[in-house]
């Protein structure tokens, strides 16, 4: 009885997600390119002068950037977003903001609140009154998280 072993590397694997063209399935260790000039996306890595998969995903191509996106055993993608200011820094207040609503997300979630967008909202507007510093200690999480809670309770 003859068996046929082979790497799933070797193999040629192409998918075709719905109202899109064919595209090929990597599995990690696999070559992307060996054409220069490629960068790193997210999902690949570099070995002498090639780019490879770190996961199992398909090959999406930006220009000159290649990513592989994350597929699940239950086919589901990973996907990352990217801005159109790719690459370029972000304001000294935009940065605030973003760390801001992400520690008041963070504070529900300890709090095990249900992230809805209008207790996001009450959250970050309860978080105005302290630092974006401050937002980290665990008695102004939970002053947060409990101000939004009671404003919650107040709707309802």
């Amino acid at each position: 009885m003859a068996v046929d072993v082979r790497l799933a590397c070797e193999q040629v694997r192409k998918v075709a997600l719905e109202n899109e063209e064919l595209q090929e399935l990597k599995t990690p260790g696999e070559l992307i390119t060996a054409t220069p000039g490629f960068m790193r996306g997210h999902g690949t890595y570099t070995e002498e002068e090639k780019l490879l998969a770190s996961v199992a995903g398909i090959v999406e191509r930006y220009n000159k950037l290649a990513e592989v996106q994350n597929v699940f055993s239950d086919g589901s993608l990973s996907l990352h977003t990217r801005s159109l200011k790719y690459g370029k820094p972000v304001s000294p207040a935009d940065r605030a903001v973003i760390v801001r609503l992400r520690n008041c997300v963070v504070a529900l979630a300890e709090s095990h609140m249900t992230l809805y967008d209008t207790s996001i909202i009450y959250a970050y507007e309860e978080s105005l009154k302290y630092t974006v510093k401050d937002l980290l200690k665990p008695e102004v999480k939970q002053e947060v998280a409990d101000l939004c809670r009671q404003r919650l309770e107040q709707e309802s």
